[in-house]
Parts: C-alpha cells; structure tokens; sequence
C-alpha cells in the first residue's frame, strides 16, 4: 500500500496531487478529483451529495526520490502551474 508523503490541493478544493512511496520503496504520484459518489441523478433522487476522491488519467511514473515525484507531478498537472 502507498504512503502518502505529501498532499497538494488547488485552490478550488476540487483537485489533488498526493506524492507517495510505494511499498518497494520508490515513489510516484497520483492525480485526483473530487466527485460526487453517485450518479448525478441518483444522487438527486436520494438527495445524497458525499463525495469521493478518484485518480485522474492512469499514467504510472516511478521515481528515486520524493522531489522526483513531486516535479513529474507538477508536471502532468496542468492545474500546478497556478499555485
């Protein structure tokens, strides 16, 4: 299971960057969005609006150091460039 070292959010609370280690000790980073949990028609039929934090894209990039991950990151992020 990763380990997440550091935590990035834009300034609209709707986007994330988690920087991990991962368990053979390397470390990589993922995107995230935050979604409603349901269906956006369910979620009005049950009147339920939790949300839930889903990876955004499916690129894996694998590097030696934190600070690698963290500028590949930045990188891939568009959203990064502003904050």
């Amino acid at each position: 299971m990763n380990h997440t070292l550091k935590t990035i959010v834009d300034p609209s609370g709707k986007r994330r960057l988690l920087i991990v280690r991962r368990p053979d000790g390397l470390f990589s980073f993922e995107e995230q969005e935050l979604v409603v949990a349901y269906d956006v028609e369910l979620a009005e039929q049950l009147q339920d609006y939790r949300t839930c934090w889903v990876p955004v894209g499916h690129d894996l990039t694998i590097c030696d150091t934190q600070e690698a991950a963290e500028r590949e990151g930045r990188g891939a992020a568009a959203w990064l460039t502003e904050i």
